[in-house]
């Protein structure tokens, strides 16, 4: 998991372009909830795993709908 604050620039192109370069890193995409203040990147080897992270985030933004969230699939759970 990496926390981090948002820069001072627009959240949505930060987002893209901090999302694009985990990939890159990492070679898979990674999960991501954020409040708008702060974002959570979650990356997993394992592919159960992440598919854990997505639902329990799935879950946790019906809660919190003001929350933003990528990676997960909405229509699952």
């Amino acid at each position: 998991m990496i926390y981090q604050h948002f820069p001072h620039e627009n959240h949505k192109e930060y987002l893209h372009k901090r999302t694009n370069k985990l990939e890159n890193l990492t070679g898979d995409s990674p999960i991501y909830i954020s409040d708008n203040n702060i974002i959570f990147f979650l990356l997993t080897k394992s592919g159960g795993v992440k598919d854990q992270l997505k639902g329990t985030i799935n879950k946790y933004k019906r809660h919190y709908p003001k929350l933003i969230a990528g990676n997960v699939f909405y229509n699952r759970v």
